[in-house]
């Protein structure tokens, strides 16, 4: 169950999960689209930034509706996810236990971003401009 800090409002986590793959499903056909047409480097590098926005917006958020519109975007960043799900939530789980939900949030935004970093150390921007 996720837990609402201000309402102590109680979401089942199955509604949440049928919300992200109701957004999933229709976006991953045309991520495939523009994976193709702007390259694979490009799409994961674009995952990356949106994946630590995203994660830096919910330890930000305050109102119901940056929690809608986070979901929202979130599905979409769920369209390129296919690895390391569980380390992560494992991780995500003790960090929220043992500091808070934003701390959880910060490890995310920074993780994405810092991969984001790694991408471009590794492959460079003019590798980027030649597709994949």
């Amino acid at each position: 169950m996720i837990t609402s800090q201000s309402h102590r409002r109680r979401i089942p986590l199955e509604i949440v999960k049928s919300l992200t793959n109701g957004v999933y499903s229709p976006v991953s056909f045309p991520a495939g689209i523009l994976s193709d047409h702007f390259g694979r480097k490009r799409v994961i590098l674009s995952g990356f930034l949106l994946f630590g926005f995203i994660y830096w917006g919910f330890a930000l958020s305050s109102e119901k509706w940056h929690i809608r519109g986070l979901f929202l975007f979130y599905g979409i960043y769920n369209m390129s996810v296919g690895l390391a799900m569980l380390p992560a939530s494992i991780t995500g789980g003790y960090l929220w236990d043992e500091y808070g939900f934003q701390a959880t949030f910060y490890c995310g935004s920074f993780t994405a971003f810092a991969s984001a970093l790694l991408f471009l150390i590794v492959f460079g921007l003019s590798k980027l401009k030649g597709g994949d």
